[in-house]
């Protein structure tokens, strides 16, 4: 009985691939020997069989990806742990040479899919909150100093950019942060310096009602975050100094406190 063409080819490829099976380091071995000896051949060949099978090769390797994901997935970690630092080296030298070239391609793709690329961010940082917490903690650990001086050389090249920007979080403008510091007189609504460092005046806000109370010198609006404005510890903070004041104007002469307060402008050197 004559075989169908069908039943031939599927003879064929069983043979063939029981041939490949029995022989494997065999045709291995000459693979790699041919390819040594003829690398710019093969390059050509295989580009060109590539791009004349293009879509099928893709679907092949995309369904048997799917059948395979395991596999792909150890592969692809073993392949990444055994060249990482070579991989690393190759794209800061690509991405050097290469950088606004890149820059320019991946704006015009931000540009065509912003929606989209925004909510696939979105998702992403929600997934990884706590890993992105303690990346960005480690890193500003890291480079305190490098952080410390791009700040300050923001500030100086756009005034009043971050304050308007804070403003914007207590629903305050520019005017209203002015008219608030004028009522307290131009100073600190707890100590009453007009002393500001380098920061200026601060916003200080109710965190529970989120409600602004005034503004601060950056001291004393740190003090109250520091006793998490609990006023009872407050308190004891003041019951505290005032006992050791106490004792200390017992055992310190009276002249040697007059003479110390006169030379600290008459404040309480407690």
């Amino acid at each position: 009985m004559s075989q169908t063409s069908e039943e031939r080819q599927a003879k064929r490829a069983a043979y063939f691939a029981a041939y490949r099976a029995a022989h494997r380091e065999q045709l291995k071995a000459k693979a790699s020997a041919y390819y040594a000896t003829h690398r710019e051949k093969a390059k050509v060949n295989n580009h060109a069989y590539y791009l004349a099978h293009r879509d099928k090769i893709r679907a092949y390797v995309k369904a048997w990806t799917a059948s395979h994901l395991e596999q792909v997935k150890a592969s692809s970690q073993a392949y990444y742990l055994a060249y990482r630092e070579e991989k690393r080296i190759k794209r800061k030298a690509y991405y050097k040479a290469n950088r606004e070239a890149i820059r320019a391609r991946a704006k015009a793709h931000y540009a065509a899919h912003r929606e989209e690329e925004i909510a696939k961010a979105k998702v992403w940082r929600e997934k990884n909150r706590e890993k992105l917490r303690i990346r960005s903690k480690a890193w500003f650990l890291a480079n305190r100093e490098k952080v410390s001086v791009r700040r300050q050389a923001h500030a100086a090249a756009h005034p009043g950019q971050q304050r308007e920007y804070n403003l914007k979080r207590y629903g305050m403008t520019q005017a209203d942060f002015k008219a608030m510091l004028e009522k307290q007189g131009g100073r600190c609504a707890i100590c009453g310096t007009d002393k500001f460092n380098c920061q200026g005046p601060e916003v200080d806000h109710d965190h529970f009602l989120d409600q602004v109370r005034g503004i601060l010198c950056h001291n004393c609006n740190k003090a109250i975050g520091h006793f998490k404005e609990n006023t009872h510890t407050m308190s004891v903070a003041i019951d505290y100094l005032d006992r050791y004041s106490a004792w200390w104007s017992d055992q310190v002469p009276p002249k040697l406190i007059a003479m110390l307060k006169e030379e600290s402008g008459g404040r309480d050197e407690r």
